[in-house]
Parts: structure tokens; C-alpha cells; sequence
């Protein structure tokens, strides 16, 4: 991924952050996830996409662990797939081998493992630092980038009018959005959290357009606070986060992102129509999120097969871990298969 042409705003330290500039911002924690994607892992991600070069839609779905005490990491994990077959066809297979979520079944099918280690799945997955932090300053933090973007959407209104209307509406938003970000007692973590993995989706949405000819792309995500917070005053915030900047991606990297995206939303109850797709990623984060990396254990045996039979299998599951402010930085997590079949991190 170029990001040569992006606002960098690791350096905002320095600065005085009431002067924004024009632009979307990429924060330096996924520059230093880029970086770390194109040394080690990024071969793994291509060649998957590669075996499935002739597919023209491809689907992203994500599930989420933040914030469980019970559990030691906070995870994120998206999982990759080509769209090989009617929606509905692939949704009735993962039914079939992984009928319910990890948190409620007892132990794991065999096929299951191997669709995870072998099948047509990719899954990257990170492990997010549970101090995060943007900024040392985080309210003017998010102040600075959303006026960035809000003068980014008004140099839209007069460079593709026929969006005006849409533009318009978004900076009204944000502007909201900036409202509540000064009010008293706002929840900072949760803009934190949208900000990174709406970021980190749009990153995978872009990359997948770039490696193959996608015609359509799909984002599913887990029914989650990040994506109804505050709807009714600032919108579909997060999903406009995604859309902009994969939009912004594309355009800086020479991929055409137009009418290619799909953002469906989550019903906020009962069951959605891609929720098989979820599942896949669900079974991912909850056994990264309780995984035990001291003393390299899993506290149940379905958490143990599931790390067992996918870590290891690079050609389908890659783990990076982000750290945040102060010490901004991002590594591969590698995996090693020992004689007794168990895995560990290698050190």
C-alpha cells in the first residue's frame, strides 16, 4: 500500500492541532502495520488472492473481542473470502460444519479445521495493544482529523458536485460528531475503536482491490456498539469511515472504487443473513483473545484445537500485534509446530 500521499499525523505531538489541513488522515499505527504487512506476511495475502485470481467479488467479514475481563487480548479478526458460489450455498456450508458460535459450543468438528487451515478462507487478524491510545491528546486529535475531513468533503462538493448532496450531508455529521467529541464525559474509546478498525477494514477492502479485478466487495460486520453509536445525530459513522477511506486508498494507489463497495448493516436483533460468515472470523479472534501468551495455553480444549490446526497455517491465517501511543508499532506473531503437535509462538 503507497502512502506516500497521505496526511502522517505521527508527528502531531510537535504541532498545534487547531490548524488542520485538508485531507483523511491514516493514523501511524497502521502505517507501521503496513510496513510490517510488507516484510513479513503480505506473500501469504497475495498468493491466497492469486489462487482465486479469476473471482470478481470477494466478501470481508469481521468479528470482535474487546474489552472481556475474562479473557487476556482484545482481538480483531477479518476473514477473506472469494465468492465462489451463491451467497446462500456458502452461508448452508459453514452452517453446516460450524452451526453456532465458539462461545456456545463445547468442541470443534475436524472439517471445520480444515476449512480454516486449507479452505477457501484468508484470515488476518490483530491483536490491539488494551491501553490504546492515539494521541496524548486524544480530543484534539480526533477534532484535527475530522476537520480534515470535513474540508475534504467541501473540496468534494466543487471537484464532483453530482455527490454534493451526500458530501453535504456527511459534514453536517461531522460536525456533530465534533460536538459530542467536546462534550462532557464522551467516550473517546469508542471513536478510538472506530477509527482503528474501520482503518484496518478499509486497508484489507483496498489491498483485495489492488491484487485482484474485483467487480464487487463486500464489508460484514459483526453486530457491535462501534457501528450504532450515536446514529441517530451522526449517522452511520463508521461505515462513512470505511467508505472514505477505501475510497481515498483506491484513488491513491490507481484502482477505480467506484460502485464497488457494499457496506450492508447489521440488524440490531435477531439473526442476520451473513451471519455464517461471521462465524469464521468469530472462532479466530475468540480463541486469540484467550489465549494465554505466558505460558503459551488456551483455557479449553476447543480453543486449543482451533490454535493448533490454523495458527501455523500461514497460507490461510496471519496474526499481527499493534501497539499504540506512545511506542507506535506492529509485528507478526509466527507460529511453530512442536513435536507433541502443539504450537507456540516463535520466539
Amino acid at each position: 500500500m503507497d502512502f506516500s500521499r497521505f496526511m502522517k499525523p505521527q508527528d502531531l505531538e510537535g504541532i498545534e492541532l487547531e490548524h488542520a489541513p485538508i485531507g483523511l488522515t491514516i493514523h501511524y499505527t497502521v502505517l507501521c502495520f503496513n510496513d510490517s504487512f510488507n516484510h513479513s506476511g503480505k506473500e501469504f495475502f497475495t498468493n491466497f488472492i492469486n489462487e482465486f485470481g479469476k473471482v470478481k467479488k470477494w466478501i470481508i467479514s469481521s468479528d470482535y473481542a474487546f474489552y472481556d475481563k475474562d479473557k487476556k487480548n482484545d482481538v480483531v479478526t477479518f476473514s477473506i473470502f472469494p465468492h465462489l458460489a451463491h451467497f446462500n450455498k456458502m452461508s448452508d456450508y459453514i452452517n453446516a460444519i460450524a452451526p453456532a458460535d465458539i462461545k456456545k459450543v463445547k468442541s470443534v468438528s475436524d472439517e471445520f479445521i480444515t476449512f480454516l487451515s486449507s479452505g477457501p478462507v484468508f484470515n488476518i487478524s490483530f491483536i490491539l495493544d488494551r491501553e490504546r491510545r492515539m494521541h496524548s491528546d486524544e480530543r484534539s486529535y480526533h477534532l484535527h482529523r475530522l476537520e480534515s475531513m470535513i474540508r475534504l468533503l467541501e473540496y468534494w462538493c466543487k471537484s464532483t458536485p453530482e455527490g454534493k448532496e451526500n458530501y453535504q450531508k456527511r459534514i453536517l455529521e461531522l460536525n456533530k460528531a465534533k460536538d459530542l467529541i467536546n462534550s462532557p464525559g464522551v467516550n473517546l474509546r469508542i471513536f478510538r475503536d472506530i477509527e482503528i478498525v474501520a482503518q484496518l477494514a478499509a486497508f484489507l477492502l483496498a489491498e483485495i482491490s489492488m491484487a485482484a479485478d474485483v467487480e464487487i466487495i463486500s464489508w460484514l460486520s459483526d453486530r457491535d456498539s462501534m457501528l450504532t453509536f450515536k446514529n441517530k445525530i451522526i449517522g452511520d459513522y463508521m461505515l462513512e469511515q470505511v467508505a472514505s477511506t477505501y475510497h481515498v486508498l483506491c484513488g491513491n494507489n490507481g484502482v477505480d472504487s467506484s460502485g464497488k463497495l457494499l457496506l450492508p448493516k447489521p440488524e440490531l436483533e435477531g439473526d442476520n443473513f451473513y451471519d455464517s460468515f461471521i462465524r469464521i472470523p468469530d472462532y479466530i479472534s475468540g480463541t486469540l483473545a484467550d489465549f494465554d501468551f505466558e505460558k503459551n495455553k488456551s483455557s479449553r480444549p476447543k480453543f486449543e484445537k482451533v490454535k493448533n490446526g490454523t495458527f501455523s497455517e500461514e497460507s490461510r491465517n496471519i496474526i499481527y500485534q499493534l501497539f499504540f501511543h506512545p511506542n507506535f508499532r506492529a509485528y507478526r506473531i509466527p507460529w511453530e509446530v512442536e513435536s507433541d503437535g502443539d504450537i507456540k509462538v516463535i520466539d
